[in-house]
């Protein structure tokens, strides 16, 4: 190639490499602008309410005792000193319910059991001046209930980790409890274990599993009891998955087993009951035995207990109300509804 094609080419080629340098450039310092600017503009980055932590455009909304107080709170960029000073309020319907200078309000609401409430978290500024602007804003839901206590079998999933609606249930579950409770004890210290018995025998069998960590072994199937919001006054709530599981972790945990597996239009019912976690063995040792089949083999097998002896296992009384399900060989599964915590 020439010299004079080789220059009639060069020049082009640095115009179009240096144009695109200030481009980058420029976007670089546009964007370090941008992130700079948003960490000094008042803002919500997260809100709680009862201590339950809700997300932008989250459509659940979050169960309140009816009466009970309950804290709505959030974390926020502050204003810069001189813009001013942070306030926030919570509206309904436009009129101020609850305010406060710290996103820490202190709320309570007297409406009917199952009203759901829209509300409004608003964030102003304060001004030198005594003026205020809104600096962002945060649309949320509570759904008014009844207030008590209680410890129940909230829902179910299969094997897999499908969401179970309806009371026609698999061979395998995965059950999931909740609890609002006043809890003396530590929730470190204990578990939540299993009993699955047939509608009519007043008798209970504990759920097990082949133990992975010791071959020939069962372990029993048992969650830990994990506080996670508050209810106000003293009622905290607490939640149990097998294996300590969350839906959102992609592990699937261990499963129990209701009935036989050839059972078909069977009603049962299952009971979730809290356990001292240093009792497990003893518990285990008591309520399974290792009994030969007819086809000659040993096996592991329940020793059904009486109610009697869950009250007597049972950590502050917690057992929770039975749920009655009919086994079916079949799987009816369906999305479930707009959770609510």
């Amino acid at each position: 190639m020439s010299a004079w094609l080789k220059g009639k080419w060069t020049l082009p080629f640095v115009l179009v490499f240096t144009l695109g340098t200030l481009w980058i450039l420029a976007m670089y310092v546009q964007n370090k602008n941008q992130l700079t600017e948003d960490l000094y503009t008042p803002a919500f980055t997260s809100i709680r309410v009862a201590e339950v932590t809700l997300f932008k455009g989250a459509e659940y909304p979050v169960q309140v005792m009816q009466g009970q107080p309950i804290e709505v709170g959030c974390n926020y960029v502050p204003p810069p000193d001189e813009m001013g000073t942070p306030f926030f309020i919570v509206e309904r319907d436009g009129q101020t319910l609850f305010e406060s200078s710290k996103c820490r309000i202190m709320a309570s609401f007297d409406d009917q059991p199952e009203e759901m409430l829209d509300l409004v978290l608003k964030y102003l500024v304060v001004k030198p001046d005594g003026s205020k602007v809104e600096a962002d804003s945060w649309a949320f839901q509570v759904k008014v209930i009844q207030p008590s206590t209680f410890f129940r079998i909230h829902g179910l999933e299969t094997a897999a980790g499908e969401s179970i609606v309806g009371l026609a249930v698999p061979h395998e579950v995965i059950p999931y409890t909740e609890a609002a409770v006043q809890f003396k004890g530590k929730s470190d210290e204990v578990t939540v274990i299993f009993f699955v018995s047939r509608l009519g025998d007043a008798r209970y069998s504990v759920q097990f599993a082949p133990d992975p960590e010791e071959p020939g072994t069962v372990k029993l199937v048992s969650a830990p009891f994990k506080r996670f919001r508050s209810w106000g006054n003293g009622i905290d709530g607490f939640a149990a998955w097998p294996d300590g599981h969350e839906p959102a972790a992609g592990r699937i945990p261990t499963p129990i087993k209701i009935g036989n597996p050839k059972d078909n239009r069977q009603a049962f019912e299952i009971v979730a009951v809290v356990v001292e976690k240093s009792k497990l063995d003893d518990i285990r040792l008591g309520a399974v035995e290792v009994a030969m089949l007819a086809d000659d083999t040993a096996a592991h097998v329940a020793v059904p207990v009486s109610p009697e002896y869950l009250e007597e296992i049972a950590v502050e009384g917690l057992i929770s109300t039975p749920l009655r399900v009919v086994r079916t060989r079949g799987e009816s599964l369906v999305e479930p509804p707009a959770p609510t915590l």
